[in-house]
């Protein structure tokens, strides 16, 4: 499966929504980037956010690669006790797809992800931590990397005098962790995967993983 039609896109998305409610006990809907994004002309891309129904829309900026503005998304936060904390910073998650529209309402899911922030409720400038994103194997500079992967987006310090670097920090936001070697074929296929037809269970099982592992930030920031 590598494309779909505008409703079978909707039907996915709303198998989505309702597996991330069982997990938050949220009510959410895709929000796309322009209302009529079902007429784009062939080429065009049309980016999804996720938005909780109840109104309460809570605000990051997520680091685009190859754009040097930063995105305004809408977060959720990771522990339900979390949705109305204000004193004190917690973990917090966005989801994005983006489609290409291949003409005549069909369109081809180029990448999704999941993006970690830490921050506090009100503050639109969390910092961004990492993202689990999953690219269409058959791009170009996707064929190069394992997918779907993680990206760590924290810059993390070295010595000063070591030329290979960029001002004395790893460029960690280049580096592609792979995700689970889910058959035995030869490396690298075995670790890149179709997009399309694993979507939903990657995005609900990567959600569980990011939600468990951020108690341990939780932790550390008490």
């Amino acid at each position: 499966m590598s494309s779909l039609k505008a409703g079978a896109v909707r039907h996915l998305q709303q198998a989505l929504s309702d597996m991330i409610y069982k997990e938050l006990k949220c009510t959410v809907f895709h929000r796309p980037e322009f209302d009529d994004w079902e007429k784009s002309e062939a080429g065009a891309e049309v980016v999804f956010d996720l938005c909780p129904s109840n109104g309460l829309w809570i605000k990051a900026r997520r680091q685009v690669r190859g754009q040097s503005v930063p995105r305004v998304v809408l977060v959720f936060p990771l522990s339900i006790s979390d949705a109305n904390e204000f004193s004190r910073p917690s973990a917090w998650a966005s989801w994005h797809e983006c489609w290409q529209s291949e003409g005549r309402k069909v369109f081809r899911l180029n990448s999704a992800g999941w993006t970690l922030f830490w921050g506090y409720h009100q503050d639109e400038s969390k910092i961004q931590i990492a993202r689990a994103e999953w690219r269409r194997i058959d791009e170009d500079e996707a064929k190069e990397h394992p997918q779907p992967h993680w990206h760590f987006d924290q810059q993390v310090p070295c010595q000063e005098n070591d030329e290979r670097q960029n001002r004395g920090y790893l460029r960690m936001h280049r580096f592609h962790f792979a995700m689970g070697a889910w058959s035995r074929s030869p490396y690298p296929s075995c670790w890149q995967r179709t997009l399309l037809d694993d979507l939903p269970d990657w995005a609900i099982n990567t959600l569980r993983l990011i939600q468990d592992q951020s108690k341990s930030l939780s932790d550390f920031g008490s």
